[in-house]
C-alpha cells in the first residue's frame, strides 16, 4: 500500500498499537512499517491514546477515592448510631442539617436497615408516649387525691407535689430497668427531734405529727405503687420493654454489617459516581 494521507485511523487498530508499543516493546518506526503507515502518524496516535488512557484512569482513581471517602464518612456515622442503639437512644438526625444522614437514608431506603431504624425509632416514641401519659396521671392522681390533704396541713402544695414526684421515681425505674427502691431498704420511718415522726421515701423525707400518720402514708404510697402496675398503660410499656432487647439486638447487628462490610447498597444525591 503506497504512503500517503490516510483516512482516521480505526479505534481497534489504535489499540493493537499501544499493545504492541507497551507489551510487546515495538518502537512506532517498527509499527509503523509493520502497519504501512507513517511515523509519525503513528507517534501522533500513540501519544493522544497513552494520555486519553491516563485520563480515565486518574478520574477512575478520583472517583475510587471519592466512593472510599463517602463510605467511610457512613460507616463513621452508622457507628455513632450503633452507639446510640446500645444505650437505648433513638438513631434519627435532623436530615436536613447532616448530609451523612440524608445519604445513609438513601442508600438503605430499600433494605431492612432502614426498616429496622424506623421500627426501633417508633418503640421508643411510643414507650415515651405512654411514659408521659403514666407519669401525668400519677402527677393528677395524687394532686387530687383528698386523702394526702390531711397529712400535709402546711406547705401543702409542696409536699403533695414531692410526693407524686417520689412515686414517679418509682415508675420510672420500672420502665428504665432499674431495680425498684425497696420497702425495706429505702423507706423507713425516722425520728425527728426525738419523736418518731418523719417517713423517709426515696430521696424524700415527710414530716408527721405522729407515727401513725407516717405509716398511713407509707401504706399509701405502697397502694399507689400496687395499682400503677395493673394500669393499661403501665403493662403495655412493660411488653414494650421486653421488645426492645430484640429489636436493639438485631438492629445492632444490623449496623454492624454496615461498619464493617464498608459498602453501602444503591446510590444517593452525594454518590461520585
Amino acid at each position: 500500500m503506497p504512503k500517503g494521507r490516510k483516512p482516521m485511523v480505526d479505534l481497534k487498530i489504535r489499540r493493537e498499537w499501544l499493545k504492541l508499543l507497551e507489551e510487546e516493546g515495538w518502537t512506532p518506526t517498527q509499527i509503523a512499517e509493520q502497519a504501512n503507515y507513517d511515523v509519525r502518524t503513528v507517534r501522533n496516535y500513540l501519544r493522544l491514546d497513552s494520555e486519553e488512557r491516563q485520563r480515565k484512569q486518574a478520574t477512575l482513581m478520583v472517583y475510587r477515592d471519592a466512593l472510599q471517602a463517602h463510605y467511610h464518612d457512613m460507616s463513621a456515622l452508622a457507628e455513632s448510631l450503633s452507639a446510640k442503639v446500645q444505650k437505648g437512644e433513638p438513631v434519627t438526625a435532623e436530615p436536613d442539617l447532616n448530609p451523612t444522614v440524608i445519604a445513609l437514608r438513601e442508600h438503605t431506603k430499600h433494605t431492612t436497615l432502614r426498616t429496622k431504624i424506623e421500627n426501633w425509632n417508633a418503640h421508643l416514641q411510643k414507650t415515651r408516649d405512654l411514659e408521659k401519659l403514666v407519669q401525668d396521671r400519677i402527677k393528677e392522681q395524687v394532686e387530687n387525691d383528698r386523702r394526702l390533704h390531711s397529712f400535709f396541713p402546711d406547705n401543702q402544695k409542696q409536699m403533695i407535689g414531692s410526693f407524686a414526684t417520689a412515686i414517679i421515681s418509682q415508675f420510672r425505674r420500672w420502665t428504665q430497668e432499674s431495680p425498684p427502691f425497696n420497702p425495706n431498704k429505702n423507706y423507713s420511718i425516722e425520728k425527728l427531734d426525738g419523736e418518731p415522726a418523719g417517713l423517709r421515701y426515696n430521696a424524700y423525707l415527710f414530716e408527721f405529727t405522729t407515727r401513725e400518720d407516717a405509716e398511713a402514708l407509707l401504706k399509701m404510697a405502697a397502694r399507689y405503687e400496687a395499682e400503677i402496675r395493673q394500669w393499661t398503660e403501665t403493662v403495655e410499656i412493660m411488653e414494650l420493654l421486653k421488645d426492645k432487647e430484640k429489636q436493639q439486638k438485631d438492629l445492632s447487628e444490623e449496623l454492624s454489617y454496615s461498619i464493617y462490610r464498608r459498602v453501602f447498597p444503591g446510590k444517593c444525591r452525594y454518590c461520585p459516581w
